[in-house]
């Protein structure tokens, strides 16, 4: 047989089939460990498509245990709308005297979204 190289994008059933995997939210839910603290491994992709998803999630485990990490080692973009879901969820834990922990943020996850996250900060100090 004759081996042919192959480009990308020459099979668009596979880059639909990766495009679609990348936007679909995963199945997240909170992981218990044995130290008494529930991790969520966050997704490559912290935003519109996936946000919701797991804010329920994680507001529905802390309901049963409000001691959450939240594993960002694979996640590479987070929006404001996810910073201002993470301000949610650290009032959900903290309502039920728990913590809620942030862990694994790359280097240039945290430049894109210290200036957004402060000016969250800023404007929550406001809202109370």
């Amino acid at each position: 047989g004759v081996l042919t190289a192959v480009a990308a994008g020459d099979h668009p059933d596979a880059d639909a089939g990766e495009f679609k995997r990348r936007q679909e939210p995963q199945s997240v839910a909170p992981q218990p460990t044995d130290n008494g603290w529930s991790i969520v491994r966050m997704p490559r992709m912290y935003d519109g498509n996936t946000i919701a998803t797991i804010t329920d999630r994680c507001l529905e485990g802390i309901e049963t245990n409000p001691y959450l990490v939240l594993d960002f080692s694979d996640t590479v973009f987070m929006s404001s709308a996810g910073m201002a879901s993470l301000l949610r969820l650290d009032r959900a834990a903290r309502s039920k005297s728990g913590a809620l922990r942030v862990v694994s943020c790359s280097n240039d996850l945290v430049r894109l979204c210290k200036p957004s996250f402060l000016q969250l900060m800023r404007s929550e100090l406001f809202l109370h």
